[in-house]
């Protein structure tokens, strides 16, 4: 691997979709599972392990599916768990760099998105430049009153498909 780099933004600005164009690029490695969340776990802002092993779970349901429906896409799934198992045991830096070793392998490029690293304090921007020395860091910002009315849509149709109403946001006599 000759570059590193880190994907990170505010939500609804786009890391999405920039993370799908890099991936599809032949030359860049990301894993398969969104959002790995290794620093800010590491300071103590999320929880990855919890959210990876409930990926795990969705991942085991595929890959039963995919072995019975489409026996062609159950390598993928199994790569897909493969990555998950080992980002679960990832809890040092020489872990996390292993991670991108093993998957990686072959790839001139190699990178990760999270959104949330660009909440975390200056000393693990520090850390994060530490694990990768050269790492190049993709910080993708967007005008904030667009940003809101695509957060609010999102979940305004979150809550629709499950049946709720965003009432409190949307009438002002609610």
């Amino acid at each position: 691997m000759d570059t590193f780099f880190l994907l990170l933004g505010a939500q609804k600005a786009g890391t999405s979709w920039l993370g799908r164009v890099l991936s599809s690029h032949p030359d860049v490695f990301m894993p398969a599972t969104q959002e790995i969340h290794y620093f800010d776990t590491k300071h103590g802002f999320y929880d990855k392990n919890e959210t990876l092993r409930r990926r795990l779970g969705y991942v085991a349901q595929r890959l039963a599916k995919a072995e019975i429906e489409a026996p062609e896409s159950a390598a993928d799934i199994v790569e897909l768990r493969d990555q998950i198992e080992m980002l679960i045991g990832a809890d040092s830096d020489d872990a996390y760099r292993a991670f991108f070793e093993r998957f990686g392998k072959g790839f001139k490029v190699c990178g990760e998105k999270t959104p949330n690293y660009s909440v975390l304090p200056h000393t693990a921007f520090d850390e994060m430049a530490r694990v990768y020395p050269d790492t190049r860091m993709l910080f993708i910002l967007r005008n904030p009153v667009d940003r809101f009315w695509s957060q609010f849509r999102f979940h305004a149709d979150r809550a629709e498909k499950s049946g709720r109403r965003l009432s409190r946001f949307t009438d002002p006599f609610a």
